[in-house]
């Protein structure tokens, strides 16, 4: 399917904008990326994650951006491989003022061509089917890419809420959030 019918017919889709990504204060999401990328790398069996929730990858990065209104998200996906490298598919110029340790981004454009690296390989990436759409199955499967299904694993350290500090009032807490992230 080279077209999404769904275009065709939402005709008043929000605008994306291409607001610059930041980072949320360690103080405030508990864990940094690298923390959180080991406990998901932990029991992990395949060759990558690939991450198809927008709320997950900024979950996993500590990072907001300002993409849809009223929605404090980054639209994009990623893959982590299991030598704990992580690519991100979407505009490296949105990135410039953050720093991401061992941290690949490739522009959405070049998300097919990415692919191709493994055509020659013996690749299992594990996707969580309730999320990953099937343009995205159609690209691994012509390079020759194996993928099977798991729940994405982020899911659940997203459920585990963790405290920094022993008076935690979630409604300061945000309140403090957007004081820090305001710009």
């Amino acid at each position: 399917m080279q077209k999404n019918p769904i275009d065709e017919i939402w005709l008043e889709k929000p605008k994306i904008k291409a607001s610059p990504v930041f980072s949320c204060p360690l103080d405030l999401v508990g864990e940094s990326f690298q923390q959180k990328k080991s406990k998901i790398l932990e029991n992990f069996s395949g060759d990558a994650i690939f991450i198809s929730k927008p709320e997950n990858l900024n979950w996993l990065l500590n990072i907001r951006s300002d993409d849809i209104e009223f929605t404090p998200l980054f639209l994009g996906q990623a893959l982590i491989l299991k030598d704990g490298k992580l690519i991100i598919f979407g505009d490296e110029q949105r990135f410039k003022n953050i720093e991401l340790d061992n941290v690949e981004i490739i522009a959405k454009e070049n998300f097919e061509e990415y692919f191709k690296i493994f055509s020659s390989q013996k690749f299992l990436i594990q996707i969580d089917k309730k999320t990953t759409n099937y343009w995205i199955c159609e690209v691994f499967e012509k390079n020759n890419i194996k993928y099977f299904h798991q729940n994405c694993p982020i899911e659940i350290f997203k459920a585990i809420k963790k405290s920094t500090k022993t008076d935690y009032d979630p409604v300061k807490s945000r309140e403090e959030y957007y004081k820090k992230m305001s710009y």
